[in-house]
């Protein structure tokens, strides 16, 4: 292929062979159903590894995973084994912190790999995410950190051409300056993005948190963001005029003027019958503060366009804001105010000077909230028995009144397809442990509606 050959004259005659099979495959896939697997070469990149290797398996890796990027075309898989990894492509050349790695169109990046699979499963459930790392130069020093580790761009109407993060930790990212200012772990600037098994910690940015969204169409699945910081909006991930879907995922620790955990505005109406623009299933937030939103903040617009967010199956517990909201915050007061729809979740013991759990315009079904003044079928205001909420275990008690106390009518649609049978319009299968969802517990009585079992309240099913 003219492309990789010049770039590697030693290129061997069998990658060329494989390149044309993958385009061959790829032209096939274009009118294939939208998201569908995607068939191409697999890259192998091992930092252990000398120099000089093709990539097309372990024993000829690629030492570094910037040129493995820079080879691979639409429809191919990049391969990482464990290690940290540091990119070195700058977007500027006049400036050092420019670097970034950036994931090709319609590429998927895995990461957790010991350096010997043949096939994903081998990978195994409890892989080590490979790190991608913003540390570039002394490791003590953030202030020369890389402004952005990851950065994605596409075309969001181009959705078989998805491309994909698996597997990584993804920190210390330093987006501190003009215009980098936004999304110190990732940026996503349009496209299809399907993220899954990574972790962002430790990213600060100015604006838009550790994972900043605009313009794009992201699916996040077993995800968490740890202890990352903003002296703006949205501590770990912000959504501008984007569609985002997270599930199964955790944030912790995040810090923001503006939703600790989640910041969303500019969102697209909610049309019924259709899947909700921006959505969250089967999420805990905790232990996140901001001065509005200790866990979220949904913001409200002058035109059009305000923040809207829906939160099923969701945990919301122990989230600090100093001046109101301390578990929600949705922006009224403005000519479009923002909206929540929170369904089937547990919003319980947030702080806040003013309306602790939430404020503002919220839809609130089936679900309990320790403030006791959002009434409608289905809520309640006890205690709801979590494990031990001190030391981030919000599972349920034997006894919680949770259990068994949900509506199976309101389940959610398993959009990010999380037991794989390529079905994203069933019920959602499974909890945040990846455990069967509507399980019956003979010990309690069900309180919840629809034909039994009957789903919990909150991320974990009893």
């Amino acid at each position: 292929y003219p492309r990789s050959s010049k770039k590697n004259p030693t290129l061997p005659m069998k990658h060329i062979a494989f390149r044309i099979a993958a385009l061959f495959s790829l032209v096939l896939f274009s009118f294939a159903i939208p998201g569908q697997a995607q068939t191409g070469v697999r890259w192998h990149v091992d930092s252990n590894r000398v120099q000089g290797g093709d990539g097309l398996g372990w024993p000829n890796a690629i030492s570094s995973l910037d040129v493995a990027l820079s080879e691979a075309l639409p429809g191919d898989e990049v391969w990482v084994a464990r290690g940290v990894y540091r990119p070195s492509v700058l977007q500027d050349p006049q400036d050092s912190r420019s670097a970034a790695f950036t994931v090709p169109l319609g590429v998927v990046l895995r990461g957790g790999f010991e350096g010997r699979e043949t096939a994903l499963g081998q990978r195994g459930e409890n892989f080590s995410p490979t790190t991608l790392s913003g540390n570039l130069g002394d490791l003590r020093d953030s202030s020369d950190n890389a402004y952005h580790v990851v950065l994605s761009t596409g075309d969001t109407d181009v959705t078989y051409l998805a491309s994909g993060l698996d597997g990584f930790s993804i920190r210390d990212g330093n987006a501190d300056r003009g215009g980098y200012a936004r999304g110190a772990g990732l940026r996503v600037s349009g496209g299809f993005l399907r993220i899954q098994n990574c972790t962002f910690e430790d990213n600060f940015s100015l604006l838009g948190g550790a994972t900043y969204v605009t313009g794009a169409n992201v699916r996040i699945k077993s995800t968490a963001w740890i202890n990352n910081v903003t002296a703006g909006r949205g501590g770990g991930l912000s959504i501008q005029a984007a569609r985002c879907q997270v599930v199964n995922a955790h944030f912790a620790g995040n810090t923001a003027d503006r939703g600790g955990a989640i910041y969303a505005h500019s969102i697209e109406s909610f049309v019924p019958g259709l899947e909700p623009p921006v959505s969250f299933v089967n999420v805990i937030i905790s232990n996140n503060v901001a001065n509005r939103g200790g866990g979220v903040f949904l913001q409200g617009s002058q035109w059009s366009g305000a923040g809207g967010a829906s939160f099923s199956h969701c945990t919301i517990s122990r989230n600090q804001a100093f001046e109101g909201g301390g578990g929600v915050f949705a922006r009224t007061g403005i000519p479009i105010p923002a909206k929540c729809l929170i369904q089937n979740s547990i919003v319980w013991e947030n702080y806040a000077p003013t309306s602790p759990d939430l404020a503002g315009r919220q839809v609130v079904a089936f679900s309990n909230i320790s403030d006791g003044v959002w009434g409608g079928l289905g809520n309640m205001s006890t205690d709801p028995l979590f494990v031990d909420p001190g030391a981030g275990d919000f599972h349920l008690r034997n006894q919680s009144p949770c259990i068994d106390a949900g509506s199976n009518e309101l389940v959610e649609a398993d959009l990010a397809d999380l037991d794989g049978d390529g079905i994203r319009f069933e019920a959602v299968p499974m909890d945040a442990d990846g455990q069967r969802r509507l399980m019956d517990d003979r010990q309690v009585v069900d309180t919840g509606v629809g034909v039994g079992p009957i789903v919990d309240l909150g991320a974990y099913e009893r």
